[in-house]
């Protein structure tokens, strides 16, 4: 430890150094407790690897994805309310994003008709809608409603690119809310289906609102499903949110791989 004095001349260098030492270590000691009491209230994902019957989950770690994705998870944990809307991910993990590109959904009426009919959306739109369905899918283009994009992957796992396709509903007055979304507030409509060469109807499907974050690890597709809870299973499972990671498999299906359960500290106090 260096020490510091004033000697017999009155010479005070060494205690305006002293000072300014003193000054710099309390503010690095200031930024430390800071980033540690950040630490300390930010929320908390925990891997599940116990099965569990009743809620028809098994634990499964193929490729190795759910540790990863837990490693992911721990260098992001001081973002609030556990990315709700969107995770993060980080790329010297092994984690990519899909590129996108952006489709028209006018260039394609026969592939977005053929979605809405699988999907069941056809039967939420307006009953007294009498429009030939070019008419209200247009309608719904211009209103900037239905959004579109394309990327090749293997989703349904046989070797082979796919034309993956995502599809939802865009509505603008209902930008995705943390905090609302970790309170339960269901998502919009979307959907991933794989469509036929010639982007003329679906081959397979994958729908849900659940789909929130696709990418790829080790060149195969998964996403991260995130479900926040409303105040009574808060209250009832003890925790605030569940997130899922979940693979894509041939014939619409999807595979649960692995599950966290999620804890925000300081919900109450984000609110």
């Amino acid at each position: 430890m260096r020490t510091f004095f004033i000697d017999h001349r009155g010479n005070s260098d060494g205690l305006s150094r002293s000072c300014s030492s003193t000054s710099r270590l309390s503010f690095v000691l200031a930024v430390a407790l800071a980033v540690s009491s950040v630490s300390a209230d930010a929320g908390r994902y925990e891997l599940i690897e116990e099965d569990n019957p009743r809620e028809n989950y098994q634990f499964a770690d193929i490729d190795g994805v759910c540790a990863a994705y837990q490693e992911n998870l721990k260098r992001f944990e001081d973002l609030p309310y556990g990315m709700a809307c969107e995770r993060q991910l980080d790329s010297r993990l092994g984690f990519t994003r899909p590129v996108w590109q952006r489709l028209d959904p006018m260039k394609y009426p026969e592939l977005v008709q053929d979605i809405f009919r699988h999907l069941g959306w056809h039967k939420i739109e307006s009953p007294e809608d009498r429009r030939p369905w070019m008419e209200r899918l247009k309608d719904k283009v211009e209103r900037n409603r239905l959004t579109m994009e394309i990327t090749r992957a293997d989703a349904n796992r046989d070797g082979l690119p796919d034309n993956v396709v995502r599809i939802w509903d865009d509505m603008p007055w209902r930008q995705c809310d943390p905090k609302k979304r970790l309170a339960g507030e269901i998502g919009d409509r979307k959907a991933i289906v794989v469509a036929d060469p010639n982007l003329i109807k679906i081959v397979d499907y994958f729908a849900g609102s659940a789909f929130d974050n696709v990418f790829l690890y080790k060149d195969r597709l998964y996403s991260d499903t995130f479900y926040g809870n409303t105040p009574t299973l808060r209250m009832k499972q003890g925790r605030d949110a569940t997130l899922y990671i979940v693979r894509f498999t041939r014939h619409g299906a999807i595979s649960g791989e692995c599950k966290f359960h999620y804890q925000e500290s300081n919900f109450e106090k984000q609110k």
